[in-house]
């Protein structure tokens, strides 16, 4: 999945911790166990190319929490984007391009994750960090 910049967003969260940087909304919600006002976070995120094909052939959706404490969670598809006026269509090159990243990004996730699981967990961690500077391109081309 690829990071997306939310509406309305409020705040970035991880840059300081080393990684790419999540831009959150901050709302505030009423929840059945928090009770009113209770305090959320909003992230978007974007399926690759690839990532999209496996969804629309049954793929699930997976959630993965770094840590022991799961927080409540909620995930849900948001509103269909507007395209912004002054952006106008995106020429072929462009989204050439950003399809060609996307694909060369699940590449470097399916390998981060033979080598995660084959336990050279330092070759998969510098597999990250490209996939984190990757994926900080093809938002830059995205924008």
């Amino acid at each position: 999945m690829l990071i997306r910049m939310i509406e309305g967003a409020t705040r970035v969260i991880g840059k300081s911790q080393g990684y790419l940087g999540l831009p959150l909304r901050d709302e505030l919600l009423t929840c059945s166990v928090g009770g009113p006002e209770t305090p959320a976070m909003v992230s978007a995120w974007e399926p690759t190319p690839r990532e999209l094909a496996e969804l629309q052939a049954g793929a699930a959706v997976h959630l993965r929490v770094l840590g022991t404490a799961h927080p409540p969670v909620y995930v849900y598809v948001g509103p269909v984007p507007d395209a912004p006026a002054s952006q106008g269509a995106a020429s072929k090159g462009d989204a050439g391009e950003i399809s060609q990243l996307s694909e060369l990004i699940a590449m470097a996730e399916r390998s981060a994750a033979r080598l995660e699981a084959s336990g050279d967990a330092a070759a998969a961690a510098s597999m990250q960090g490209l996939i984190h500077f990757a994926l900080g391109v093809a938002e830059v081309l995205r924008t």
